[in-house]
């Protein structure tokens, strides 16, 4: 307990004096140490004195003079110095210039003094006093990943960071190679349909087989980005879809000798650019998490552990003991109140129940949810997403048509949760009234948020939940029903689906291409805002939507059923066959298609024109039908050239692909990262609606010379490890194997120890706190770490509301009533107390303030007063040296808490920097 309030007493010392700042070479400072004779110092002092009446400067000399003449009488009375020696600083400390203030100030330090000297400096010279604050022993800790590396040192409580490193190399940045935009959308082989910033190498998505021409899955070995100032902005019409990418981005293009791939700075209007038609539909429904707080053991499930207790011949004391908990948890088990159910694995796995109890005897009290997605939910969700709102409790969701609001209040009483539609005046927005259903339930809404996180969110923030995008065709079909319910409309131009938040919409756009709808989606300004509406009213495409989607809204459903009926089709928005006419005009003359039909298809076949996939399959049938009727007059030969002139044709009508004319390619600024990937053995993905190449991989020698680069300057870097004092050894860590290949390489000096490897998951200062906790073991003995367990331990405490005092009135209480066991006080910790008096009527006012700065807003500008007058500041009391006191009286131990730690300021955050173990 000394030695710590005489730190405390140094710290605020050498604070203190580490404010005073001379006009000149006048503040004096004088070490002594331990036994050394005060006569010589004197002796020294006089010589000095003589000496400084030499100097030019008037104010300078009178006031160095000045002090030397005070250190002298001070000395006098000193005749041996303290057992640890002693520290005396004099100087002119006046703020005015014109009004000297020669003061004197001495310290006894906590430890020996190794240094003796005289200096006459601008400030006071305090670093040895200093190094005696500074704890012993320090750690090297290297966080590092492929993209950034971060090296500090941990000293005592604090984390000092040497550098910040940052690397082009490793599968994260690369230079050049083509690179997409990274809110572009990527199609993952799960279903779920994400930005390209979030593909993680070893993700499977979906990629275009041109052998086979249909999509299939393949792993992403690696993921790239880089920075661009300029890019290419690439918008398509027939259907309409945009890309953002580098000039160097290759694309696939039908062209008049085939498919071919064209840089992005190539590509022109009027191209044709390779577009998804028929995306797999793949995932299977998900297990769902049901909300821990509100589960319950069924009547059933009771009755069956109960049984399995009393065949076992215990009771419950005996086996909450055996899993290690209280009797009151398989109390409230068996009786099925709520709660304890975090208990429920070990009790299981103690009777040799199998998991299927939870399917058949745990459900969620109040409600009936399932515990996988079904489309009842998914139809729910979407139609949320669209017109819901959620807060902590219930769940509201709006409607103008009053047959929807049934059907979704109806699905709500599906779940076990109350629903009525109620008819409320509309304030805001179209139309004057709107029909408000309200669905009161917490587990409900915890189930949502912790399901489909992406649908809970507001505005723009919400997104197709992945639990959906990797659904099955019927759970998706489901999903689309409720967003479309919710946001679209029929009429005899298309179905429209027109939202603010255009990476749904886009998302959406991709989801439809699974079920065969090709959709296109353009900006669209309302009087509102910006929105962008998705559209499509191709034949094909409505049917589909008719057969697997439909509308709730009885109106809705009769214009799409009018719509999927009708004659005709819209040549914008059809999906075309993936070709180039004029590359498969030769393959029909061959087949001996008839001339009518080549005159028909002449736009076509001249390149001017697209044809429509059932036009295209049409065409090539008629184009067979003539190829057998003169096949078997044909020599062999001839024959066999039909027959791979009719596979290719063949192949091209069964093709999943399609493919758009480009409407515009513009050169634009570009900022955010731009991402690419590489997908071995298929050489493109699934963007957007198009399908793009993949990296070429030709810099990967060029990235491992940069690797070996990147970890021979974070090895330089850890250098300064070597000059610090009383050093122990280096702590590596970092998320992946990059941190075990940078140890391999052994780039760092020999001298350094490395006393241990740790997963984390950032290599930034979150890397360091996070290096720190988990290395807990071997630097068990530093005072951060101390400090850590310390504070957590008086959390625990203060929170149960057991033996923790905390605020400054229960501590100081505590402290006079000799309760308190411990002290715990903020190193930053501004407590004091002022007090005021009004000139005009004498009252006094006493104030406690928590800041620095409002301590001096009372001393300048004072506090009104009840009378109308001010009271101006006439004291102030520091209340920490009080209770720093009165723990030094009572034999209290005094912790000081550091503001550098994550601990430490969770503490002063939570406790206002003080707080009490007690005895009782």
């Amino acid at each position: 307990m000394a030695e710590t309030k005489e730190l405390y007493d140094l710290r605020k010392q050498v604070a203190a004096l580490k404010e005073f700042a001379g006009r000149g070479t006048e503040l004096i400072t004088v070490y002594i140490t331990p036994g050394y004779p005060v006569a010589e110092i004197m002796g020294r002092l006089r010589d000095e004195y003589g000496q400084a009446s030499n100097i030019k400067s008037t104010s300078t000399r009178k006031n160095v003079l000045s002090a030397l003449e005070k250190i002298m009488h001070y000395l006098k009375g000193v005749t041996k110095p303290p057992e640890n020696g002693i520290a005396v600083f004099c100087g002119n400390v006046s703020r005015e210039e014109g009004k000297p203030d020669v003061r004197i100030y001495s310290i006894v330090p906590p430890f020996p003094l190794k240094t003796q000297f005289y200096r006459c400096e601008s400030s006071f010279v305090l670093e040895p006093l200093a190094e005696m604050l500074e704890a012993k022993g320090s750690h090297g800790l290297v966080v590092l990943d492929g993209k950034d590396a971060t090296i500090a040192v941990l000293r005592g409580k604090g984390i000092r960071v040497l550098r910040r490193l940052h690397s082009t190399a490793h599968a994260k940045f690369k230079k050049g190679g083509q690179c997409l935009h990274e809110t572009t959308l990527v199609q993952a082989a799960s279903g779920e349909v994400k930005e390209i910033r979030d593909v993680k190498p070893g993700e499977k998505l979906i990629v275009f087989d041109f052998d086979e021409q249909r999509f299939r899955e393949a792993e992403c070995a690696s993921v790239y980005a880089r920075k661009a100032e300029a890019a290419v902005h690439i918008r398509t019409k027939s259907p309409s879809t945009e890309l953002l990418a580098t000039a160097e981005h290759r694309f696939f293009c039908a062209t008049p000798g085939g498919i071919e791939e064209k840089l992005a700075e190539e590509l022109r209007e009027g191209d044709l650019l390779l577009l998804a038609n028929e995306l797999p539909a793949m995932g299977a429904p998900r297990e769902l998490r049901l909300p821990a707080s509100e589960l319950e053991v069924t009547a059933e499930g009771r009755k069956l552990l109960a049984g399995a207790r009393q065949r076992l011949r215990l009771s419950q004391v005996r086996v909450a003991r055996a899993i290690g908990g209280h009797q009151t948890a398989i109390c409230y088990i068996e009786s099925g109140r709520i709660g304890w159910m975090d208990k429920i694995p070990e009790l299981l796995s103690f009777y040799g129940i199998g998991q299927e109890f939870y399917g058949s005897c745990v459900k969620c009290r109040g409600t009936v949810l399932p515990r996988a997605l079904t489309p009842e939910l998914a139809r729910f969700i979407g139609y949320f997403i669209g017109d819901g709102t959620m807060e902590d409790t219930r769940v509201t969701l709006y409607e103008d048509r009053p047959a929807v609001a049934s059907e979704y209040a109806a699905l709500a009483r599906g779940f076990g949760i109350a629903a009525a539609p109620r008819e409320r005046r509309r304030k805001t927005g179209f139309g004057t009234r709107c029909i408000e259903t309200r669905l009161h339930s917490k587990a409900f809404v915890e189930f949502l948020r912790a399901n489909f996180p992406e649908a809970c969110g507001r505005g723009l923030a919400r997104s197709v939940p992945a639990a959906i995008a990797g659904a099955d065709a019927a759970c998706t079909s489901a999903f689309l029903r409720g967003l479309f319910d919710a946001e679209a409309s029929a009429s005899s131009r298309g179905v429209s689906l027109a939202m603010a938040n255009e990476k749904l919409v886009r998302q959406v756009q991709l989801i439809l291409a699974r079920l065969g709808i090709i959709s296109t989606v353009v900006p669209k300004k309302n009087r509102h805002r910006l929105q962008h509406e998705l559209s499509f009213r191709e034949r094909a495409s409505v049917e589909s939507f008719h057969r697997l989607v439909g509308f709730t809204a009885p109106d809705k459903q009769a214009k799409l059923q009018a719509l999927a009926l009708r004659s005709g089709d819209a040549k914008s928005y059809c999906s075309h066959a993936p070709v180039d006419g004029r590359s498969v005009a030769g393959l029909f003359r061959e087949l001996g298609l008839e001339k009518p039909e080549l005159w028909r298809n002449s736009a076509f076949l001249l390149g001017k024109r697209l044809l429509r996939k059932e036009k295209f399959s049409a065409l090539v049938s008629k184009a067979v039908h003539s190829c057998e009727k003169r096949r078997g007059s044909l020599p062999r030969e001839e024959q066999s050239h039909l027959d791979r002139a009719r596979w290719q044709l063949e192949r091209i009508a069964s093709s999943q692909a399609s493919v758009a004319r480009i409407a515009s390619v513009e050169k634009v600024r570009a900022s955010g990262l731009f991402y690419d990937l590489e997908v071995p053995g298929a050489a493109n993905f699934v963007a957007g609606l198009a399908v793009v190449h993949n990296s070429a991989g030709r810099f990967e020698r060029i990235r491992e010379e940069e690797i070996e680069a990147y970890y021979k300057r974070v090895g330089a870097a850890m250098d300064p490890f070597l000059e610090e004092k009383e050093f122990k050894g280096v702590i590596v860590g970092g998320p992946g194997p990059v941190k075990e290949d940078f140890l391999k390489m052994k780039s760092f000096n020999y001298q350094l120890k490395v006393l241990g490897v740790v997963d984390t998951g950032y290599a930034d200062e979150f890397g360091l706190r996070e290096l720190m906790e988990k290395s807990e073991d071997v630097i068990a003995e530093q005072e951060a770490v101390v400090e850590k367990k310390l504070v957590e331990e008086f959390t625990k405490e203060a929170v149960a509301g057991r033996k923790a005092a905390y605020g400054y009135d229960e501590v100081r209480k505590a402290l006079e009533a000799g309760r308190v066991e411990k002290l715990l006080v903020s190193e930053d910790l501004h407590l004091k107390k002022i007090a005021l008096k009004c000139a005009q009527c004498g009252k006094t006012i006493e104030r406690i303030v928590h800041e620095e700065k409002e301590a001096q807003e009372l001393a300048e500008s004072g506090e009104k007063c009840g009378c109308g007058g001010v009271a101006k500041k006439v004291s102030e009391t520091d209340l920490v040296d009080e209770l720093v006191g009165l723990a030094e009286k009572g034999g209290v131990a005094l912790e000081m808490v550091s503001t550098e730690t994550q601990a430490g300021k969770q503490f002063h955050a939570m406790f206002h920097g003080l707080g009490a173990f007690l005895r009782y």
